[in-house]
């Protein structure tokens, strides 16, 4: 149809009826668009302005909460040298656990030693013999106990023939005191 067509159409109507047509014309144009797109979104901006003005009011809350209390000051650990002083004592005391716990060590070597202050700085290669979670709990003894021996890495191998054991290469750093 074109627009020929709708006037003539239109010409043929009764008052009444371009009254009827004249009003829903109105209401397709004005009020549906208002109720299905501006109403729901209004009402959606109206929740999401409620959200944020209620997280705005929490931050501020907390914000003052945390300003009036004195801040903490971390403690540092003291720093204790392992009970060994000796290289041979430090691995007594680790090979008497490692056996406690599984591990076979196949070495321990040091590759660097350094003279630095009053104590003498030493890099080691541990080789061992171990399974995974034996593996994890030999390092979590180290790092609780030997708190100077510090684990610069981690190499765990394993193949079909020796699962679910492998070979670990961990290389750590550790400090004696000079005698």
């Amino acid at each position: 149809m074109d627009l020929n067509a709708i006037k003539k159409k239109l010409k043929g109507l009764s008052l009444r009826e371009k009254l009827i047509a004249g009003i829903t014309t109105a209401i397709v144009v004005f009020i549906v668009p208002y109720m299905f797109l501006y109403e729901p979104s209004k009402k959606a901006v109206g929740i999401k302005r409620q959200s944020f003005e209620s997280i705005l009011k929490d931050v501020t809350t907390l914000d003052t909460v945390i300003k009036a209390q004195p801040p903490e000051v971390p403690q540092a650990m003291p720093v204790t040298l392992p009970k060994a002083d000796t290289f041979h004592e430090m691995f007594l005391a680790i090979s008497r656990q490692a056996n406690a716990l599984g591990v076979d060590f196949i070495s321990i070597s040091p590759e660097v030693v350094r003279q630095k202050d009053r104590f003498i700085e030493m890099r080691l290669k541990l080789e061992l013999r171990v399974k995974y979670r034996q593996l994890y709990d030999f390092v979590r003894y180290l790092g609780e106990k030997h708190r100077l021996l510090l684990i610069e890495s981690i190499r765990f191998e394993t193949n079909d023939a020796v699962y679910p054991q492998g070979i670990a290469l961990i290389k750590a750093l550790t400090y004696l005191e000079k005698t």
